[in-house]
């Protein structure tokens, strides 16, 4: 599907809204940003999430999708309100992180996942399983 598009910003763009999922709740939103990422890019995504090793539902806490240069991190606050942030990383180490607006953070994670996908054919793949379903 991402081939199919001639024009770069309209992937852009619907990558973008797939990960925004607009007009869900905030815990939804974590939950399903959390299984679509670790379904797609298992490698660059940990997901920790609370309760216990009995409890019948374990909620997600923290997505953190971790690049070369940057770590995109987003985490339920104490009454559900997610907070994001970007650490941008030289050599590994990180130099500034900045606390980042949802939009601003899905739209740059959507920029980073879209030029992954131009240079890696299974990572175009899994972001076409992402944006698909």
């Amino acid at each position: 599907m991402l081939e199919s598009f001639d024009d770069q910003s309209l992937q852009f763009n619907v990558l973008a809204a797939t990960l925004r999922m607009e007009g869900g709740e905030a815990s939804d939103m974590l939950e399903l940003l959390a299984g679509k990422l670790e379904a797609a890019i298992p490698s660059h995504t940990e997901v920790k999430r609370s309760g216990g090793l009995f409890s019948r539902r374990q909620t997600v806490q923290e997505i953190a999708v971790d690049f070369d240069d940057q770590t995109y991190r987003i985490v339920r606050g104490k009454h559900g309100a997610p907070s994001a942030t970007i650490a941008r990383k030289v050599r590994g180490i990180v130099l500034r992180t900045t606390e980042t607006p949802l939009a601003a953070w899905t739209d740059e994670l959507a920029g980073e996942l879209f030029r992954m996908a131009e240079r890696s054919i299974e990572t175009k793949e899994a972001l076409q399983k992402l944006i698909l379903g």
